[in-house]
């Protein structure tokens, strides 16, 4: 019985020391969660007062996201704008009014000047294109718009904005675009630019020569070493677009035409002889297009292709030729390009041309007896081939020389005779080499 008595009162001991066992691990866990409540409470009180500064991340130089809204990018009169959900850009100068006048086409959220990527055959818009991701990026000089386009290039167009004139106002940009083959092998990349301009849509003429000779219709160039420049201008403002000169890259091919023209998947644009800037899909609707020749890249190389564009406003003139022809004396010093053989195309002399003069009436001469060959005997200089590029002898550089000349014939304002009748001469040269 005794051993009963003690067997029982261990257990109940055993079972007492369960049962406050048990109670102070439910008491601790109570207790330490309302420490927890009352911690966050404690926290909540400071919090209150005075906010935690938790680590912020800072944003990125280049842009990534399609949020936000893009601030326009002003230097002197020159003002850059962007969407940056489409990746497209836009310029417009600043009057002395304080007033933005757009150079290009502000419809569609910009994207009717764009840059175009080829590969192989496949011609890429560069902008409002799901599968081309895009960012921008800035410094105190230039905007940076980035197109990268998944396993096949990237596309960097960098726009910095200068004076033509060291120590005057920002009136000019250099437009940079850079071609970098992202792929595993060596690939042949292309580069196109189309500008939709609006200047000329409210002047009389789209586009003006750089000795001010209106172009009043559609023409593809080939070579811009005669013309040099082109503009683009009403009376508020007025825009100069440099392909030659200083680092600018040659193009391949130069179009000023109807915005439709270019606005098709043709890299080089289809253009017709003496068609107006006008079409039955638009109306009053100019554009410039500039293809300049491939690339052939190994992976991770890269192109760049160099253009300038030059303003003013306000009646004014640009000068965007101080920078880029600082050597040039006056206006009847200028830059021709010579019938070229085959192994010096690339070579360009410069001579004066002499204003054309009415020669005064001299006294006659006393005639000599000279021996003279019958006609039938003599025989006649045929120009040589190669005396001409493969260029020169092509149906568009005819064309392109014939529109000149007509267009200068026209315009008794600015009428150059010494030019006409250098332009006629190479005209000659050309047609009796190709028998026509």
């Amino acid at each position: 019985m005794k051993i009963l008595k003690s067997a029982a009162f261990v257990s109940i001991l055993l079972l007492s020391s369960l049962l406050m066992f048990s109670c102070k691990t439910t008491s601790v866990e109570v207790t330490d969660a309302a420490a927890v409540e009352a911690a966050a409470a404690s926290g909540q009180e400071e919090n209150s007062e005075k906010p935690v500064e938790y680590p912020v991340k800072k944003e990125n130089e280049v842009w990534t996201d399609n949020s936000g809204k893009a601030e326009p990018f002003t230097r002197g009169i020159v003002a850059l704008r962007y969407k940056k959900k489409v990746g497209s850009f836009n310029i417009a100068v600043k009057n002395k009014a304080d007033k933005l006048i757009p150079v290009l086409s502000t419809v569609e959220e910009y994207t009717s000047s764009a840059f175009y990527l080829k590969s192989n055959n496949k011609i890429i818009k560069l902008m409002n294109d799901s599968n081309v991701k895009t960012g921008y990026s800035k410094n105190d000089e230039a905007l940076r718009v980035t197109y990268s386009v998944p396993d096949i290039a990237d596309v960097v167009v960098e726009f910095y904005v200068m004076p033509s004139v060291e120590g005057g106002v920002e009136d000019m940009v250099k437009v940079t675009a850079t071609v970098i083959n992202k792929t595993s092998q060596q690939k042949e990349l292309g580069l196109k630019a189309v500008l939709d301009t609006v200047l000329g849509e409210i002047d009389a003429y789209h586009f003006y020569t750089r000795n001010g000779v209106p172009i009043t219709n559609e023409v593809l160039y080939k070579t811009m070493a005669n013309e040099k420049w082109i503009v683009s201008r009403n009376p508020n403002a007025a825009m100069q677009m440099f392909f030659y000169g200083a680092d600018c890259t040659p193009p391949e091919a130069l179009a000023l035409g109807n915005y439709g023209t270019f606005d098709k998947k043709e890299w080089i644009p289809n253009m017709y002889s003496f068609r107006q800037f006008d079409s039955v899909y638009a109306y009053n609707n100019s554009a410039l297009a500039v293809v300049w020749p491939s690339f052939k890249l190994n992976p991770n190389e890269s192109g760049k292709c160099v253009f300038y564009l030059a303003f003013a406003t306000d009646y004014e003139n640009p000068q965007g030729e101080k920078y880029l022809f600082p050597e040039s004396e006056d206006e009847n010093t200028e830059e021709v390009v010579l019938p070229q053989t085959p192994a010096a195309e690339d070579k360009i002399a410069t001579r004066t041309i002499e204003p054309y003069k009415e020669a005064e009436p001299q006294a006659p001469e006393k005639k000599q007896i000279q021996k003279v060959t019958p006609p039938s005997v003599q025989k006649k200089k045929k120009p040589n081939v190669n005396q001409f590029s493969n260029q020169q002898l092509t149906p568009e550089y005819v064309q392109n020389l014939l529109d000149r000349i007509i267009a200068l014939e026209e315009d008794d304002a600015s009428l150059n005779r010494a030019e006409i009748f250098q332009l006629n001469a190479e005209l000659d040269a050309i047609l009796e080499v190709l028998g026509l």
